[in-house]
């Protein structure tokens, strides 16, 4: 009678453990885990002067040098695609073709064919997402879908302050066209930027 109960006492701790370890298991894997293809990118600049040199032009430091607003469907027509992997243990890996800013005020940005690879950290409630890579270290407000199994996530951020040269078009004599380019302008950037993404 004895070996009898002993044995339904070890069947039910092996049961009862192999349940706790598909639970622990279950309850490991970060629902932000999966392939992930972009399908929005929207970013709003403004330029400012960091710079009292160009007085003679009318521009002080501080003074808005430009400003404007790339949305997806200008994005996407420029090729912009991008696939992010993140990983369980908490690493990232990110392919696709990127805008790259240019170095004249008003013109397009540059796509080019980038990869990355880092960590990635969100909190609990996935209120927040950073991603820490060789060549983006971005962190920012998340907003999912479904926290317990989102498919459709997006990701907002700010930078600011960011200090910069670029060519300056100037408009000398009024005209509606640029008639000489100033090398060299510095310049801070603020920008904020919405990022979506769908699971695949």
């Amino acid at each position: 009678m004895k070996d009898v109960v002993k044995l339904l006492l070890i069947s039910s701790l092996l049961i009862f453990s192999f349940f706790v370890a598909c639970e622990k298991t279950e309850e490991e894997e970060h629902p932000l885990v999966g392939t992930w293809a972009m399908t929005n990118m929207e970013q709003t600049s403004t330029y400012k002067a960091d710079t009292d040199a160009l007085a003679a032009y009318g521009v002080v430091k501080g003074a808005t040098l430009g400003s404007g607003t790339l949305t997806w469907t200008q994005f996407s027509a420029m090729g912009v695609s991008a696939t992010v992997i993140l990983k369980d243990d908490e690493t990232f890996t990110l392919s696709g073709n990127l805008p790259l800013a240019s170095d004249t005020l008003g013109k397009a940005p540059t796509i080019v064919p980038l990869n990355d690879q880092g960590t990635w950290t969100a909190a609990e409630d996935l209120s927040t997402l950073l991603i820490d890579g060789q060549l983006y270290d971005i962190g920012g407000v998340l907003t999912v879908d479904d926290k317990d199994n989102p498919k459709v996530i997006s990701m907002t951020y700010s930078e600011t302050a960011i200090p910069d040269t670029v060519v300056l078009p100037v408009d000398a004599n009024q005209d509606g066209t640029p008639d000489m380019y100033l090398p060299d302008v510095p310049i801070v950037e603020d920008a904020t930027t919405t990022l979506g993404w769908t699971k695949q």
